[in-house]
């Protein structure tokens, strides 16, 4: 997938209320996203039509941002299982991968791509609508993807031997 479509991706489903923008017009969230992308301060990874904005915090810490325009788990947790076992493979310095989100469904994924429910952001995030939500938060470290079976790249491994 090319440049152009995946900032397309990105573009068509930013949404300021699930970034916790609100006081944001969706082209700055944009152009702030461009800019991060830009300077090298994050990062887009396209996989199977999901789009995972990947925003490095510390060497051995990154935040992830999940962008797609396919409604296909399976795809996602193919995805997610391939963009684990990249980043921990290529980032030596990299221990741990988390995310943040306001929607349960999308945990439900995550944790079937090998990640963990950290905890619960209890009334957290304030909706469009006025109401109070729960966050949920979910990570993995490199110790936990390690001692996993299910390590895809393993998979891929033994698959091709």
């Amino acid at each position: 997938m090319n440049q152009d479509r995946i900032l397309e991706i990105i573009y068509n489903k930013i949404d300021p209320w699930s970034m916790e923008t609100p006081d944001k017009t969706k082209d700055q969230i944009f152009t702030e996203m461009v800019n991060e992308i830009t300077s090298k301060n994050a990062f887009p990874v396209e996989k199977d039509g999901m789009i995972f904005y990947i925003m490095p915090e510390t060497p051995q810490r990154a935040r992830l941002h999940l962008l797609s325009d396919t409604k296909t788990p399976g795809n996602a947790i193919k995805s997610g299982k391939w963009l684990t076992n990249f980043l921990f493979k290529k980032v030596s310095s990299l221990q741990k991968l988390y995310g943040i989100t306001p929607h349960e469904k999308f945990l439900r994924i995550v944790t079937k791509f090998g990640w963990h429910h950290e905890g619960t952001l209890i009334h957290s995030h304030y909706t469009k609508s006025g109401q109070m939500k729960d966050q949920y938060v979910f990570g993995i470290t490199r110790f936990q993807h390690d001692q996993q079976g299910n390590n895809a790249y393993q998979q891929n491994l033994r698959r091709k031997l």
